[in-house]
């Protein structure tokens, strides 16, 4: 299956509660801008979109316009979930910007995922034409977010706990990244990060490129039977 200049990352999303749930892509080729020049300029677009499952999920088919976008939905994650993408080729990301000035990159946040976002898992992937500034965006989460309705007075974690790890990587064409690792993860731009061992800051994707295999996501869980009617 192939995509072609998207605007909104392709993904997979889950809305059920369980302790295992399983999204997986296989033999997916994204590839970037093509050289039409577009009828509107969005201020970004990205190839893939990372994925993941929330307790609740909204209907495919809404009825009302509160319920869109679909992806919108501010929820808790699922942790059970875990993500397998194999052979995955990314074609002509040759600029982070755009024909008309936007910004673009293969790799980035769901824009409606505020909660736990489990590791990419990415087997085999080829890129082919890929600048390094293009590779990913890492978004902060929004100071909207910061609201009884959604985060309470804290603001949501979700975005800042990024983890994405690469196996079997391939490099082909013109431009190709200033790392050609094989191996290594993509990590966000959080307190702390730059403490872990072989990761450099990469501005340009507001996180980091690491080749560290010790790298994880934490999870804990209150067990107590209030826990959804309090804060701490």
């Amino acid at each position: 299956m192939s995509f072609i200049d998207n605007v909104l990352g392709i993904t997979t999303m889950g809305g059920l509660k369980s302790d295992k749930i399983d999204l997986k892509m296989e033999n997916i080729h994204i590839h970037g801008e093509v050289e039409a020049y577009p009828d509107t300029c969005p201020d970004y677009k990205q190839g893939l979109w990372f994925s993941g499952s929330l307790l609740t999920h909204k209907a495919l088919h809404p009825t009302g316009a509160s319920a869109l976008p679909i992806y919108n939905a501010h929820e808790p994650g699922s942790w059970g979930t875990a993500t397998s993408f194999k052979n995955m080729y990314f074609h002509d990301w040759q600029s982070k910007k755009t024909v008309c000035g936007g910004n673009q990159a293969i790799f980035g946040n769901n824009l409606g995922f505020s909660d736990y976002v489990p590791k990419q898992s990415f087997d085999g992937v080829t890129f082919e034409n890929v600048h390094e500034d293009a590779v990913a965006w890492l978004y902060d989460p929004p100071k909207a977010w910061i609201n009884v309705t959604d985060c309470g007075n804290f603001n949501c974690t979700g975005p800042k706990n990024i983890l994405v790890n690469i196996k079997r990587a391939v490099y082909k064409g013109s431009p190709q990244p200033d790392r050609t690792s094989a191996n290594f993860s993509i990590i966000s731009n959080n307190n702390g990060s730059s403490k872990f061992a072989g990761c450099k800051e990469r501005k340009e994707w507001n996180g980091y490129w690491c080749e560290n295999k010790e790298l994880a996501i934490l999870l804990f869980e209150s067990l107590d039977g209030d826990t959804w009617d309090r804060s701490v």
